[in-house]
């Protein structure tokens, strides 16, 4: 019995080492949109649709702060990463949402392969050549996706979108798919040395 209790309590201890691991790792990079830094580009994140062609709450709080790096001239441009095909297409929606309120297509980057958090990282860097940028997404998911901007070597400050719309269901489910999210995050990010990445499959979006 005090064996199993013993597990027990390791089991809980590194469950909950890993989120307070990646918080401590995004400490002092994540600014709001009038403290961040200037840079050559803000990385807006993609989340899942509310209907086909319609953005849900989550990337409607995202698409917000791009637009706002764009209007107060933090940012020249917004790269868009996504997923980009058929029904399940998010870029697309996004580009839409930003031209409607103003915003001059040139200076929107569509990456229509945005299948997970690190891949849209390593596409920035190495298809898109960004090497310092702004990145834009909910603040539940900052830590994670600063922690795997640093092991891939880039220079990113992250700007967080509130989950104004968030109901608390959607905020406990959120959380939930998160924690799993940063346990795998920690052991992809074992699989390359820091400032690089190696090579893999999308997998499944996380």
């Amino acid at each position: 019995m005090i064996g199993w209790l013993c597990f027990l309590a390791l089991a809980v201890a590194a469950g909950l080492a890993v989120p307070v691991q990646l918080r401590l790792a995004a400490r002092g990079s994540v600014q709001r949109v009038d403290q961040a830094p200037a840079a050559p580009c803000a990385l807006v994140l993609g989340a899942r649709l509310a209907s086909p062609g319609i953005p849900s709450a989550l990337l409607l709080d995202r698409l917000e702060v791009g637009l706002e790096l764009l209007q107060s001239g933090k940012v020249p441009r917004l790269l868009l990463s996504g997923l980009g095909n058929g029904p399940l297409d998010e870029v697309t929606p996004m580009r839409d949402w930003l031209v409607s309120y103003g915003v001059d297509p040139k200076r929107l980057a569509l990456d229509r392969e945005g299948t997970r958090t690190i891949e849209s990282l390593r596409r920035a860097q190495g298809v898109f050549g960004e090497s310092r940028l702004l990145v834009v997404t909910n603040h539940f998911h900052l830590p994670r996706t600063l922690f795997l901007a640093r092991r891939l070597g880039l220079d990113a400050v992250g700007v967080p979108a509130t989950a104004r719309r968030m109901t608390a269901r959607g905020a406990a489910r959120n959380a939930l798919r998160e924690w799993f999210a940063q346990h795998k995050a920690i052991w992809e990010a074992s699989r390359f040395p820091r400032g690089g990445a190696s090579s893999g499959s999308a997998g499944q979006r996380l």
